[in-house]
């Protein structure tokens, strides 16, 4: 699909997310919401330092089911998927 590979070069090729970026930080914890297919989250948890946990949340089941498949292909045990939203109250 034409969306995810924009996603996907976004993150990956245009480095769109650079600016910031906790690099070497040791222990960062990283918190990705609305983590879509995770490209991001896998992005950050190969690009952190040693120690980094990413927290990612998604609402989307079927969005979590290929991020959980994208984290296996990818060999990482350092992000954490929730299936979730992320709401505030007035």
């Amino acid at each position: 699909n034409q969306s995810q590979l924009s996603i996907f070069k976004e993150v990956f090729f245009h480095k769109a997310y650079e600016l910031g970026f906790p690099r070497g930080v040791k222990k960062t914890v990283i918190v990705d919401i609305g983590a879509h297919y995770g490209y991001f989250s896998i992005y950050a948890a190969k690009n952190a330092g040693i120690g980094t946990k990413v927290y990612a949340v998604e609402p989307s089941f079927d969005n979590i089911r290929q991020f959980e498949r994208n984290i296996r292909k990818a060999k990482i045990s350092n992000v954490l998927p929730f299936h979730n939203a992320i709401a505030g109250a007035t």
